[in-house]
């Protein structure tokens, strides 16, 4: 892929192991964390007037795990894909699925994304 030479931020996003019989408790600690670039396609994806009935769903392939857990080591070597998942709000949602079928999520995030005009402040009256 391209890199996109406007992403000058990234986001840091918790996920956990979706267990398909037991619920994410509230103390769970994360499996990793997913940090993504905020690059113009994403961005441009958040700014999507999304209904309340509507989730948009990206394939990211720019990203990087950071702070994997020792015990999901082998299950990030595997990953088939990294979804950013949208809605209205925005919020903001990350999944990661292994080639072995192995889920992990995030929970949904407020996120509001922060623009610079190049407007100093002696500039707005």
């Amino acid at each position: 892929m391209e890199h996109d030479n406007l992403a000058t931020e990234s986001v840091d996003i918790p996920l956990f192991f979706l267990a398909p019989d037991a619920p994410i408790s509230e103390d769970a600690e994360p499996a990793f964390f997913v940090s993504m670039a905020l690059s113009e396609m994403v961005m441009a994806e958040m700014c999507q007037k999304i209904n309340d009935d509507e989730t948009h769903t990206v394939f990211l392939s720019d990203y990087a795990l950071l702070d994997v857990n020792a015990a999901w080591q082998s299950a990030v070597e595997q990953i088939e894909s990294v979804q950013l998942h949208l809605k209205k709000g925005p919020q903001l949602a990350v999944m990661v699925c292994t080639d072995n079928g192995e889920q992990f999520i995030s929970p949904w995030l407020e996120f509001a994304p922060e623009f610079d005009l190049g407007l100093d402040d002696e500039d707005v009256e």
